[in-house]
């Protein structure tokens, strides 16, 4: 029944989280509940082991916190990721385009058609 409690919690965070944090275009739209179930599911499995009982309050409180942290890190990490690398694909376009890397203009006429 806990598990099913995190499930239900980490798709609301879904569904606000996009709109809340913003450059949900950068990481799609099931990354922030995927990734606050896997950190809930995992730091649930930690803490049961470490010895909190479930009837305790720590337990959800500490999960519940964590849950929106972890979601954000990850949405910010796969953001500024994507960044990079559209960054770095659109300078590799400008320089074909400039004829900077070498290729004759049929080759890069071809490689963009690509």
């Amino acid at each position: 029944m806990e598990i099913a409690f995190l499930v239900v919690y980490a798709a609301i965070l879904g569904l606000v989280a996009p709109y809340i944090i913003g450059k949900r275009e950068q990481y799609g739209e099931l990354v922030p509940a995927v990734a606050s179930l896997v950190a809930g599911s995992v730091l649930w499995t930690i803490l049961t082991w470490v010895g909190l009982k479930y009837e305790e309050g720590w337990i959800w409180v500490i999960v519940m916190l964590a849950m929106p942290a972890a979601l954000f890190t990850a949405t910010s990490y796969l953001a500024k990721q994507r960044d990079k690398k559209d960054a770095a694909e659109f300078e590799r376009i400008r320089q074909i385009a400039n004829g900077v890397s070498g290729k004759s203009k049929t080759e890069t006429v071809e490689y963009l058609a690509e």
